[in-house]
């Protein structure tokens, strides 16, 4: 289990740091429904990876994020807020993630 566990920790990490860069390039164009549809599927992958090894407070939440996430999908664009409301889910899964692992997150 600590091996899949471990490989679960790098898949994330590289999740996460590719949904960031994405939404580095959405806050400069909010109608880029590539990077939108992007971000989604990464958070859907960290979710479900979590669900599977029970971790459900990462689950959770990317349940919540997903679904928040579908909605932007839906009209293929995201405004202001709305980008800089995924900036603030993707410190909240930082967030999770690293308390899953018992770490301290990074200062910024």
């Amino acid at each position: 289990m600590d091996e899949i566990l471990q490989e679960f920790w790098i898949d994330t990490q590289s999740h996460i740091d590719s949904i960031e860069e994405c939404l580095l390039h959405l806050d400069k164009d909010g109608g880029r429904a590539d990077l939108i549809d992007d971000i989604f599927r990464r958070v859907h992958s960290v979710k479900g990876n979590a669900g599977v090894l029970g971790l459900m407070d990462i689950y959770t939440y990317g349940q919540e994020f997903e679904s928040f996430l579908e909605g932007v999908r839906e009209r293929r664009k995201a405004v202001r807020e709305e980008v800089d409301h995924m900036f603030e889910g993707l410190d909240r899964l930082k967030t999770l993630v690293y308390a899953a692992k018992g770490e301290a997150p990074p200062a910024p």
